[in-house]
């Protein structure tokens, strides 16, 4: 409490002067003379600069000017002080310092109120602190070791807790906060000027502007980084685990494109237009790979499907901002709409996005598409389009790895800070590798992709290219067709799951464009098409071959594929099941009498 002998002006206690008496007799304020004081020292440190502890001691400057020379004179506090001494800590505020006692004439206490101003100017010293302004609302970021926060209303919001105490009230957090925001504003187009060629790291930032000439500098808010690796960097840091790892789960030719991969994240440019879709059967480490990537880059990642990107919705797309990856595990395997949205993602150019009830924005997408399946979507109607099959890198994960021998802790052995560290550095050099030759390793060409995807992606794809052939003029009826197609699904090794008679109906003309659908008025046939002689002979002969192999391998870890369950044909509707003959069924696999009980078909229909 304030002494009762300090004078009241206008009801608020004004603090009691410290006097000094100078050699002349003169009487000064306390403070001022601390200052003067100050003023002194600093032309001297200005004369002869120094460079060292010693020299501050020799020049008989009290210690607690120090901090204050070393940030005024623009001094290296590392360098300075030479692990001498320790820098001499700036004093915790006491409470005293940001409340405002009332008295009445009397001189007895009547009220006590936060000095708003005061702990304004407290937090603007302790942290820095930008706002950044929107149509419907603002954004508070304080920046701390390298970044700036997002949350930065929540730091502050805390420090005015640990300051205030019991003074901390919800109205006296906002008032605070508001003024803060009114002081601090910067514009969005200045804070989101981040540098595309360099990457935030714990302990410094990677320049990668000239990759003859890679540097390590200093953390600076002026680079106005808003995330970083959660890595050091250490030129001589290894990841043998990684390596390992990377070995055993792709093929070699492949290796040099997945290390491009993790380089191209290192920047925030999609200079290349590329998509990665991992592609192969379950339990073959495509997840692993997914959240290595994921902790690699410090969670800064989304995860939109390729259908939803497609899409192109501004909602949807508003999440790409920012990020540096967008990864999407165990992608659906149904087709895409369109292609638009993906085009406009990976291409390097601007796209809008739109806040829920909030701000339009625009903004250059930085985040690079990653994809897992194990049944690769078709692009639907845009099946032709070369330009989205000149997108994909188009990678296979084959290696099943079986469940007694699959290890639960892998992703914590891959992610130790040393081998997060070797990363880094095994990135760095795939990245310098594909700047260099402007492409990614062993890149297929748009038709090979296209294949391979098709095919990969489609049974009904594979069987038009592996059983039917062009002939004009013959016929095969959609029964017998179909009869056909789902032997050979079957039969397949892989064994495939066929789709429905009314998806054939619908699409098969796509990948076989030479037959027409059509129909002499008692049956429905396919035209200019027949099935290729002894494929069901060969498929036989394959399945015969395969089950030897099986015998002879049982132990083997290679013994990837084990199918205990036959593959149904689809009986779309109940109208189908007089479609087919006894002689079809059979040479399907099934009883007419199995097939009906496996599709749910009544005995009272036959």
């Amino acid at each position: 409490m304030a002494s009762k002998k300090e004078k009241s002006i206008g009801g608020i206690a004004e603090k009691p002067k410290k006097l000094l008496e100078l050699e002349d007799g003169t009487l000064i304020d306390q403070e001022d003379q601390g200052e003067r004081l100050y003023q002194s020292y600093k032309g001297t440190c200005e004369r002869n600069r120094p460079t060292t502890t010693g020299d501050l001691k020799a020049a008989k400057i009290p210690r607690e000017f120090w901090s204050r020379i070393i940030e005024d004179l623009e001094l290296s506090k590392e360098d300075f002080y030479e692990g001498e001494e320790e820098v001499p800590k700036e004093p915790e505020p006491t409470l005293t310092e940001f409340i405002t006692i009332n008295y009445n004439k009397k001189g007895d206490e009547t009220s006590r109120q936060v000095d708003i101003d005061a702990v304004a100017d407290y937090i603007e010293k302790r942290f820095d602190v930008r706002t950044i302004y929107g149509i419907r609302e603002e954004t508070l970021e304080v920046y701390d070791a390298g970044v700036w926060s997002v949350t930065g209303a929540g730091i502050i919001k805390s420090e005015i807790e640990r300051l205030l105490g019991v003074y901390c009230k919800n109205n006296v957090v906002n008032e605070i906060l508001e003024k803060i925001k009114r002081r601090t504003e910067t514009s969005r187009e200045e804070a989101d000027k981040i540098p595309e060629y360099k990457r935030c790291l714990e302990n410094g930032v990677l320049s990668l502007d000239d990759v003859d000439d890679i540097k390590f500098l200093e953390h600076s808010k002026d680079y106005n980084f808003r995330n970083k690796f959660p890595i050091d960097y250490d030129t001589k840091a290894t990841c043998p685990k990684i390596i390992e790892f990377m070995k055993e789960t792709f093929f070699e030719e492949d290796l040099p494109k997945i290390q491009e991969w993790f380089g191209f994240h290192l920047v925030r440019r999609y200079f290349l237009k590329r998509a990665l879709l991992l592609h192969g059967p379950k339990n073959t480490s495509k997840t692993v790979v997914l959240n290595l990537l994921t902790f690699f880059l410090g969670g800064n990642v989304s995860g939109l499907s390729l259908q939803e990107i497609s899409r192109g919705k501004p909602f949807d797309l508003l999440v790409l901002k920012g990020k540096d990856a967008n990864i999407c595990d165990d992608l659906s395997s149904s087709d895409m709409k369109a292609i638009g949205g993906f085009k406009m993602v990976v291409g390097d150019g601007f796209i809008s996005g739109e806040h829920k009830f909030g701000d339009k924005d625009r903004f250059r997408n930085t985040a690079k598409d990653t994809n897992a399946c194990n049944r690769i979507p078709s692009p639907g109607e845009d099946l032709d389009d070369d330009a989205y099959y000149e997108r994909i890198l188009l990678i296979p994960m084959d290696h099943v790895i079986p469940k007694e021998k699959q290890d639960r802790k892998l992703i914590d052995k891959l992610t130790t800070p040393g081998e997060l560290s070797g990363l880094l550095n095994w990135a760095i050099e795939g990245y310098i590798r594909l700047v260099k030759q402007n492409s990614f390793s062993n890149e297929k060409s748009p038709e090979e992709t296209k294949f391979l995807m098709v095919q990969k992606g489609e049974s009904l794809a594979k069987f038009s290219s592996e059983v039917l052939e062009q002939e004009d003029g013959s016929k095969v009826t959609k029964d017998e067709m179909y009869i056909a197609y789902c032997s050979w699904c079957r039969n397949h090794k892989p064994q495939l799951s066929p789709d429905s008679k009314d998806k054939i109906g619908k699409t098969l003309s796509r990948f076989a464009s030479y037959i027409h659908a059509s129909s002499d008025g008692s049956k429905r046939y396919w035209l200019n098409v027949k099935l290729r002689v002894g494929y069901d002979t060969y498929y036989s002969s394959q399945n015969n071959i395969y089950n030897i192999s099986n015998k002879v391998n049982s132990s083997s870890d290679n013994n990837i594929y084990g199918f205990s369950e036959p593959v149904i044909p689809v009986i779309k509707n109940q109208e189908d099941k007089s479609q087919f003959t006894e002689s079809e069924i059979k040479k399907a696999g099934y009883t007419l009498e199995e097939l009906k009980e496996m599709q749910g078909v009544e005995k009272s229909e036959e």
